[in-house]
Parts: C-alpha cells; structure tokens; sequence
C-alpha cells in the first residue's frame, strides 16, 4: 500500500504552482489549468446606457453593448410597443453595417421607428436613402426626428440617449401616450 501512494505522488504534475494528476495535465487531454485570469473583461466599461421611453410612457434605462443595434438593446430588455416583423433585416449582415445588399437585405417593415432628440440625433450612425424611403412609406406617425431602431448602432458617443418608442402599430388600437423626454 505504501508504494501504491508513493507511485501516485511522482506521477503528479506541476502546473503554474497547481498539482494536478496526469490525466488533467496537457500530456493527458491537452487542457491545462491556470491558477490566476489575465486580461480580465471589464464590463461595466463596454455598456451603454439608454434611457427607453415606451407607449406606455414608462421610462426603463436600459443596458447595451457596443457595436449592437439599438432594436437588439431594446428587444433583449423586453420593452414593450416594439413589433419589428422582419427582425431587423438581414440576420447576417444588419442594416448599419454598409455596405447593404439594397435588394436582398436591409429593413422590410419599419415597424421599429424610434425618435430620437436632438442632442443624440447627430451622434447617430448617418441615415442610408433604403432607411428614410420606409420610414416615408410607413403608416406610423413620422416625425425629422424618427429613425428606425434596427439602423441604430449603439455606441460610447450614444451613453444616456434618450429614445422614444413612437406607435409602431397605428390600426391596432394602441396609442402614444406622449410622454416629454424631460422625464428622466
């Protein structure tokens, strides 16, 4: 018994200070265990926060990531008066990312118009002509403000951005309830 424990100590292997037994080591699976975590992602740097004014006039400040578009923010944090019917295009390339394919991707529905004030309005990603033609062809009340939310790329410059929700299903029988942005 005593030199089946003797044995099972000299086949350990030492990993960055870790005992590890043999199997565990990059000799036996091809993993190896790390003792600390360098490089650590820091979250809290990479969000951005959006103040979401919905229908209902309730305002939700919300959390996004950089480089997602302003309806994925929306739609993950469950904010409701949003029915966007294409999912925002093209699932492999999104609307704010150009160049776009004008006859096979891009927006179909522009059920997700948003407006957006002033002070955030020039920070947005620029308006493409396939954009403002839904928005002109859309039923939804339409105002120089309006953009569609799928066209939006969050960004560090969008940190605290007020958004509107407008009333994106006219013959529903769900009305905007106008609430100022001066709320928050």
């Amino acid at each position: 018994m005593f030199q089946l424990a003797n044995l099972a100590k000299s086949k350990q292997v030492v990993v960055q200070g870790m005992k590890l037994l043999p199997s565990m080591s990059q000799n036996g699976f091809g993993h190896v265990a790390h003792t600390e975590v360098k490089g650590r992602i820091k979250v809290a740097e990479q969000l951005i926060w959006i103040n979401v004014v919905p229908p209902d006039g309730i305002p939700r400040r919300v959390a996004g990531f950089s480089g997602e578009s302003l309806l994925d923010l929306i739609q993950r944090n469950s904010i409701p008066g949003m029915f966007p019917e294409c999912g925002g295009g093209d699932q492999e390339l999104k609307p704010y990312q150009v160049p776009v394919d004008f006859f096979s991707a891009g927006v179909a529905c522009a059920q997700c118009s948003v407006v957006i004030p002033d002070p955030w309005y020039e920070k947005c990603n620029k308006t493409l002509s396939f954009e403002q033609t839904r928005l002109l062809r859309n039923n939804a009340p339409y105002s120089s403000n309006s953009r569609l939310a799928c066209c939006i790329q969050v960004r560090p410059e969008l940190n605290e951005m007020i958004c509107v929700v407008g009333n994106n299903r006219v013959q529903s029988g769900e009305f905007f309830t106008g609430t100022v942005p001066d709320a928050f």
